[in-house]
Order: C-alpha cells, then sequence, then structure tokens
C-alpha cells in the first residue's frame, strides 16, 4: 500500500535539491509545546526577527522536537528567547496534498518499512513550509529528506537490447508506468518470452528525424540473439561501457530527477558523456499500484 492510498487522496511527489535555509524562531521539546503554542509565539514577536527573507513560516520536525521560525539571510543578534536554526543542502522528495490529511501522513511513515519504500531518511529534519498558495487553500508541502546517495562508476559487458518504442505521450515515468503495466509488458512478452517488470531496461536514444523531440524511449530487454525477438520495432547492440550509476528507489514521478542528479554529479566529477544513446535505466521491482519503482539509472562516460 502506498502513502496516497493510505490517505485515500491522491498527491503530487516530487524531488528537489534543497539549498542552505537559514531560520530564527522558536524551539519546542517538551509535549505541551504544540505546534499552535509555537506560532503563536512566532507571529506574535516575528516583528523582532531581523535580517528576515520573505513571508513564509517553516515547521521543523527534529527527533527531539519541533521548531517554528522565519527564514533569515543572516542570523545577526538574536532576540531573547529565540534560536538560530539551519536546514542544510540536500536531496528531498516534497509531498503536496491536502492539509486535512496530516495526521495520516505521519502515521503512515511511522512504519519503518514505509520509510524504506520511499527510501527516507527520518534521521535529518523534516519541514513544512507555509506559504499564502499553500494553506489558505487547505493544501501543504512536507519536505523530507532521503538517504545519501551514492554513485559509482561501473564498466559494463555488451548488451543486445530487443526494444519497442514509447508513446511520446508516455515518456514521463509516471505515464511511462501506466503504458508499460498494459500495452508494454504485453508486446515486450510476446517479444521475448519474458513476464512481468522484473529485468526491464527503459532505453533512451537521440531522436531520429523531425519527431519534435530530442530523444526517444525505447521499453526493451536483454535478449541472447536477434532471432529472439521478431516483433521487436528496435535493436541496439551496447558496447562494453563505462557507466555512472545511481539507484533511484522510491516514486516513479521522482525518477527523472534522479537521473538529472547523476547527470550533474557527471558533469561536476569531470567525466565526459557518451553520445551513442542518451541513458539507461535498469529495473529490479516496479510496483504498479503503489508508483514506486527500484531502479539503476545508467548514464555512459568516458574514463
Amino acid at each position: 500500500m502506498a502513502v496516497r492510498e493510505a490517505m485515500d487522496r491522491p498527491m503530487q511527489i516530487r524531488g528537489v535539491m534543497t539549498e542552505e535555509i537559514k531560520l530564527v524562531g522558536f524551539r519546542g521539546i517538551e509535549a505541551h509545546e504544540t505546534e499552535q503554542l509555537l506560532f503563536g509565539q512566532l507571529r506574535e514577536r516575528g516583528g523582532e526577527i531581523p535580517h528576515v527573507l520573505g513571508t513564509e513560516e517553516y515547521l521543523v520536525t527534529l527527533s527531539d522536537g519541533r521548531v517554528a521560525a522565519r527564514r533569515v539571510s543572516a542570523f545577526g543578534e538574536l532576540p531573547p528567547g529565540m534560536i538560530p536554526f539551519t536546514l542544510h543542502p540536500a536531496e528531498h522528495l516534497v509531498f503536496r496534498f491536502e492539509e486535512r490529511h496530516i495526521p495520516a501522513f505521519w502515521r503512515y511513515f511511522s512504519e519503518m518499512a514505509h520509510r524504506a519504500a520511499y527510501n527516507l531518511d527520518f534521521e535529518q529534519p523534516r519541514y513544512e513550509v507555509f506559504t499564502d498558495a499553500l494553506q489558505p487553500r487547505g493544501m501543504t508541502a512536507i519536505y523530507v529528506p532521503v538517504q545519501a546517495r551514492e554513485v559509482q562508476v561501473v564498466a559494463r559487458g555488451e548488451m543486445l537490447l530487443a526494444g519497442i518504442r514509447i508513446p511520446a505521450e508516455n515518456r514521463e515515468t509516471a505515464a511511462f508506468l501506466d503504458w508499460a503495466q498494459g500495452e508494454g509488458a504485453a508486446r515486450l512478452a510476446r517479444m521475448t518470452g519474458k513476464d512481468g517488470a522484473d529485468g526491464w531496461i527503459r532505453l533512451f536514444t537521440p531522436a531520429a528525424g523531425p519527431t519534435g523531440a530530442d530523444e526517444e524511449g525505447w521499453l526493451c530487454a536483454e535478449i541472447d540473439r536477434d532471432i529472439d525477438a521478431p516483433e521487436a520495432e528496435a535493436l541496439y547492440a551496447i558496447p562494453a561501457q563505462s557507466y555512472a550509476v545511481t539507484e533511484h528507489r522510491g516514486p516513479a514521478s521522482a525518477a527523472d530527477f534522479t537521473y538529472a542528479l547523476l547527470r550533474d554529479w557527471v558533469a561536476a566529477h569531470g567525466y565526459e558523456r557518451m553520445g551513442r544513446f542518451h541513458r539507461l535505466e535498469m529495473y529490479e521491482t516496479i510496483d504498479f499500484e503503489a508508483g514506486l519503482a527500484r531502479a539503476c539509472v545508467y548514464e555512459p562516460i568516458t574514463v
């Protein structure tokens, strides 16, 4: 069961890399120091905080308390009774949904198995942002950090892939899963005899001809010989190649963000990508009902 099912309402989930955020406000540790009390103090004395940025308010949830605060450009001299707090840059999943489901959200993620399925790191601060565009409309956005990302450089031997083109309207990951579960899975099974999503490969190649897109997507499976896939729309002989690799584990809707982070890592570490194809994703498991996927994302590079 996914968190959206537990709450019986749709939600938006996206990946982001946050910047450093400096906060000044009030910290509560005791059980009686509720969210309402902390925000009451903040709104009563918020005008005393120097160097305030914007109008947003933050509620930070820690393992040993909460912080209600405003964002500042610098800490400066703090008003009596207030504390400084820094949210450090980190990769987060942002859950946007109706405020009335906040208790169900936290109950769901009180279970370790659910945290693991979304790759969340509850040892780090989580926070909620209060803005004119959210809470007055009954919505919230909760930022939860994910487990630290590991990137490896690996070498793989050559592969022969048989694939079918993913329709352009199904290119984004969430839409891809809907298409792949039905038409894509059936066609791939007829082509290769392989049932189920384990071992699926999603390949992205430079677009051929005036398609209006920079790349095309293919749902593939590895085969041994050309004759193994007579119904394939394309066969790709992937040469022995070095890759930068990272794992995506969590909402399928955030998989494209995982690739963006991998691409940034490649550039930051001085590698040069290869141009024969754009990237490939090798799926280990897919939970179609929950919209969760576990896959390794490969970016071809020169070493």
